[in-house]
């Protein structure tokens, strides 16, 4: 998820359910924390992908 979609689907959400000041805040929150961890799954993902230090393949040589 794109930062930008996060950010999207927060307002919509807010939209949705109406929410406003501090429910709104622990909400931005919550995204941003869900987002944070998609970012860094993406992030690891790509580091496993091109790593070849760490391919089976290359071990078994």
């Amino acid at each position: 998820m794109t930062i930008e979609a996060a950010r999207d689907k927060l307002h919509e959400c807010m939209d949705l359910y109406d929410l406003s000041d501090i429910r709104t805040l622990e909400a931005s929150q919550e995204m941003d924390e869900f987002v944070n961890e998609e970012m860094r799954k993406m992030m690891e993902g790509k580091k496993g992908k091109y790593d070849t230090a760490r391919s089976s393949s290359i071990r078994s040589l």
